[in-house]
């Protein structure tokens, strides 16, 4: 009776069908990678986290944006919407989305609109950075001009964690973080806490942190924000929101650096 070399067949069917799953995984390129980062610690109420919600919404439906998207090299972005609190409660209530056209962005505010609170407890601050390193790590993107965390949020760090630490952590491998700060009721100079502790960008590029100065102020802080983020506008270190945003530039393409499998 002849014998088959079931080691030698398995090999040939394993090999014939990774081949195209290597090729699917491909990064798909885009203009930026985008991580949204909102506050839903305890100090929001629901109020406030409706506020927040209807602010990115607002922005994603906005021309000024959709028109900031499309007139990239690419035309084209990848972004998700996370909501943090604790140090581990970091939860993408959109996950990494492609938009290349005001159709998409319109579709990306509808799940922004969709989406229900995940959490409320302490602010975690260096953790939602730490979370947004490893999901630009690890998505389906490669960005062409710069990798962007965003962080907004209505005060400082409360947990174990060291913000600066996860900012220089970022920086590292060659991210941005951009902050918005909502000084409303804070008591202290929110805006310096995160001049100071939050944001920070690679040598060559740069950050921003713009303040909102109360929750009606921050839809139109982030409808300036993303179309300048996309922009590829720089803007100064700090200033105050009124109807205003945050933006960064960053110079050359970023290389993916992704996690080990």
């Amino acid at each position: 009776m002849r014998r088959t070399n079931l080691s030698l067949i398995g090999g040939a069917i394993a090999f014939a069908i990774t081949i195209p799953t290597q090729a699917w995984a491909q990064p798909i390129p885009v203009d930026h990678e985008l991580v949204l980062g909102v506050d839903v610690s305890g100090s929001i109420n629901n109020p406030r986290y409706e506020t927040q919600k209807d602010g990115y919404a607002a922005a994603f439906r906005n021309p000024q944006v959709h028109d900031a998207i499309t007139n990239g090299a690419l035309g084209s972005i990848a972004v998700t919407y996370m909501e943090w609190s604790s140090a581990n409660q970091q939860s993408p209530q959109v996950g990494w989305t492609q938009i290349s056209s005001p159709t998409e962005a319109n579709s990306f505010a509808d799940a922004i609109d969709a989406a229900s609170r995940s959490s409320s407890g302490l602010t975690g601050i260096s953790q939602a950075i730490d979370w947004s390193i490893n999901a630009i790590q690890t998505n389906d993107f490669v960005a062409q001009e710069r990798q962007v965390i965003d962080i907004s949020g209505d005060g400082t760090d409360n947990t174990l964690g060291e913000p600066a630490d996860a900012r220089d952590r970022a920086i590292a491998e060659g991210m941005i973080i951009n902050g918005l700060p909502i000084e409303e009721n804070t008591g202290i100079s929110l805006t310096d806490y995160y001049r100071n502790n939050v944001i920070g960008a690679p040598a060559g590029s740069d950050s921003a942190v713009f303040t909102a100065e109360t929750f009606e102020d921050f839809e139109n802080a982030v409808v300036e924000k993303i179309s300048t983020e996309v922009n590829n506008v720089p803007l100064p270190g700090t200033a105050s929101i009124l109807g205003l945003g945050l933006a960064t530039l960053a110079a050359g393409p970023l290389r993916r650096r992704r996690a080990s499998t």
